[in-house]
Formats: structure tokens, sequence, C-alpha cells
């Protein structure tokens, strides 16, 4: 099964935005700084414009935020890039008898309904804030450690 990194690649991009401090940061520095490819970044950043995660003024692209960083979930974020798909999705192909199969497929459906409203949830707790003051601690951190073994 082949995942999506759209979600951990948007969440780079509004880290990157959130923690920009340049006033000409725009979607090609964004996909140098996270070696991705530029036209990935674009429409990712398309993407969360028309959800009205960030915005651009007019006359220059330097992406922005649009509303706190408090305000913004994980799950607002991958229902913008995921449009709606569930984070767990049941493989049809079952390799049991008929007579079994749609009864065990309804079983499995209902189970991971259940995971799903659950990570969900989950999701929806933790906010770009809370993982931008993560990121920094670990950075913080980190740089603490590389002072001390100086």
């Amino acid at each position: 099964m082949k995942y999506s990194s759209k979600l951990l690649d948007a969440v780079r991009i509004l880290v990157c935005i959130r923690m920009n401090s340049n006033p000409e940061f725009t979607s090609e520095d964004i996909a140098e700084m996270m070696n991705l490819s530029p036209a990935n970044v674009r429409q990712l950043m398309a993407k969360m414009k028309t959800a009205k995660l960030i915005v651009s003024a007019r006359i220059q692209s330097t992406p922005m935020l649009a509303r706190p960083d408090d305000q913004i979930t994980l799950y607002d974020i991958y229902r913008t890039v995921e449009a709606g798909k569930p984070l767990i999705r049941l493989d049809r192909h079952a390799g049991t008898r008929p007579d079994i199969g749609q009864d065990l497929e309804d079983v499995l459906s209902e189970s991971l309904s259940q995971v799903n409203r659950a990570a969900a949830r989950e999701m929806d707790s933790i906010t770009l804030r809370d993982i931008v003051n993560r990121y920094r601690e670990r950075i913080n951190g980190m740089h603490t450690v590389e002072a001390i073994a100086e």
C-alpha cells in the first residue's frame, strides 16, 4: 500500500511559514528548505489557501497563516490536503469465501470507522502551535547539548 505524504508535507510547509521572518519568503524558498518539488509545494499551498489556512498579499507572494496557529489543527490540515479520505481505509480485496467475506468486511468497516473517528478527535486536539513549540524545544535542546559538548 502506498502512503500519502501530503499531510506531512503540508505540516512542514505551515511550520516554515509560521517560523518565517523574511518578508520575501516564497514557495520556492519553502521547496528548497524542505527538499520538495516546487510544483508540489504550490499545489499544497493552493489547497491551503482555498481552505483558508494561509493567505498571501496580492503585492507580494509571501505566504502567511490565515488565522492564529493555535486555531489550525492537524485534522484541519489533513482534511484540506486529503480531501476527506479516511485515515485508514479498508482494502476490499478480501480473499475469504463469499459466504464469510461480506460479514467480515462489514465488521472490519465498522471497526475502522471507529478507529478513524478516534484518530480524527486526537488530530483535532493537536494544533500547529503545539507542533511549532515542540519543534522549537527540540532544536533549542539540541543546540544546548551541542554547546555543552564543545
